[in-house]
């Protein structure tokens, strides 16, 4: 799904403001949300049972994700699916990649098992 322009813009700031390099600006020229409604509806689930079993969130390593800073006083569109949950230790994940590659995504699905150039 093509995001709109306003949505990209906000992408655009949040992804400027959580780099780790602060000397380059990134531009964003397009986006594209790729949507599973079963893996959504799977993760939903996955929340809903995590939030009856176990307490407050305990970040480990360097403390909150960037994103949850990053996002203070911002108003979101309904373009984004909700708000963070702190409690949960939600983020938001940026993934860059060549046009190509994203139409594969979009035909067969992003698959996290598999290792890229620079994936680990």
């Amino acid at each position: 799904v093509p995001v709109e322009q306003e949505d990209r813009k906000l992408l655009e700031s949040l992804m400027n403001r959580t780099s780790k390099e602060p000397e380059v600006e990134f531009r964003l020229n397009r986006a594209i949300r790729v949507e599973n409604p079963a893996l959504w509806q799977r993760y939903q689930d996955f929340v809903s049972q995590l939030k009856r079993t176990r307490g407050t969130c305990q970040y480990e390593g360097r403390g909150p994700p960037m994103t949850q800073a990053a996002l203070q006083g911002v108003e979101l569109s309904d373009g984004f699916p909700q708000p963070l949950d702190e409690n949960l230790c939600e983020a938001y994940l940026w993934h860059a990649t060549k046009p190509h590659i994203a139409a594969k995504i979009l035909r067969e699905g992003f698959k996290v098992s598999e290792r890229s150039a620079f994936g680990k």
